[in-house]
Parts: structure tokens; sequence; C-alpha cells
């Protein structure tokens, strides 16, 4: 059922970290604000006025898989929706459309064969996201020194050598949803990749 339309949930913070990642300058200061701070979910238990720059506040999106720094980035860019749909149908992503950049609206869809889409995207040009999504514990100070943060992945269990990487994610309407990248032995002498794609 590779071509089913299904909600995406978390697995959108892999599009916004490819945006954010992409538009946003890199070491620009982002700002946690009360609206961000009002996003469904604490897992990242980000406080008002941390400050992070754009690359660093990429753990806290994608280890804990943070809701408020998903909301901090789509208030980053006044137009970070229509870029997310935008990058979403330059990858060929045809099934795919998003409401919100963390994954909690139901309106965010997918399908398994667009996820493959992008997470070869992702594997051939920013495979350090890659390698952040399977760190088994992220240390991020803000900016601003307003707090530490400690985040346990949240992606697949720990110690798994064959993980590459991707994201997992949950909504009550979505269920269980999953997108990961596996080194898989083969051979006596080798391995390939192998991308898993999972919704509903």
């Amino acid at each position: 059922n590779k071509n089913d339309v299904y909600p995406t949930a978390s697995l959108t913070k892999l599009m916004t970290a490819v945006v954010a990642m992409e538009e946003i300058e890199p070491r620009r200061v982002l700002t946690v604000t009360d609206d961000a701070l009002r996003t469904y979910g604490d897992s990242g238990g980000f406080v008002r006025g941390e400050t992070f720059r754009s690359a660093d506040l990429l753990r806290g999106l994608i280890v804990p898989s943070s809701n408020d720094a998903a909301a901090v980035y789509q208030s980053a860019l006044p137009d970070f929706l229509a870029r997310l749909n935008d990058k979403a149908e330059t990858l060929g992503m045809q099934k795919t459309f998003f409401d919100d950049a963390s994954g909690l609206s139901g309106s965010n869809v997918t399908s398994a064969e667009n996820l493959l889409i992008l997470l070869r995207y992702i594997s051939n040009h920013h495979p350090d996201l890659l390698s952040l999504s399977r760190e088994p514990v992220a240390t991020q100070a803000a900016e601003n020194k307003k707090k530490r943060h400690i985040w346990s992945n949240v992606n697949w269990p720990r110690g798994d050598a064959r993980y590459v990487g991707g994201k997992a994610g949950f909504t009550d309407e979505s269920l269980q949803t999953m997108a990961g990248i596996w080194t898989v032995r083969v051979s006596e002498y080798g391995g390939r990749k192998i991308a898993v794609a999972l919704l509903g």
C-alpha cells in the first residue's frame, strides 16, 4: 500500500529540518516565544526567552521530537509552511501536504513511497541530519545561557548499530509512524542501506 495516504505525525519534522537547514542561516539566533510554548507537548523542556542558533535548535527538534522547536522554526519565516510544501513538490512527493511544522495537524499527510523519496534526499544531501537522529542523548545549552538541556532520543532504541537514522511519530489520528534507514548485512562481505516507512 505504498501510495495510500495517511497522517504523518512527527515524521513532518524531517522536512521541517530540511527546510530549516536550507532556508535559515545556521547561525541565526531564534527565540522560544510564548506562542511556541503553547504548542501541545513539552518533550523539549524549553522555557520562554531561550535563544538558540538555528543549527543548534535542530537537536531539540529531532532528538526529543519537540513540537515547540518546530513552532519556533515555523515562526522564523513568514512563509515557512509554503516552503515545506514547495520542497515536497520539488522532490516529487505528490501525495504529501503540510499544515504545520510539527505534525500535530491531522491535515499533514504523506505516503510510504513519498517518505522514501524524502529519506533518499536526506541521505544524499543531509547525512548529518541522519547522524543527529541516532544520537542516544543530545546536550544543548541555550545561546543566552538561560537553560541547559539534556534530551533523550525517542526515534529508535539506543545502541542499535544498524540504525543509520530517521524519525518516529505518534498522534491519536496517525497512530504509530516511522521512517528510517538501516544498514543490513546481506552477505559475508558487506551490507546495504535499507529504508523502511510505516504509516497508520
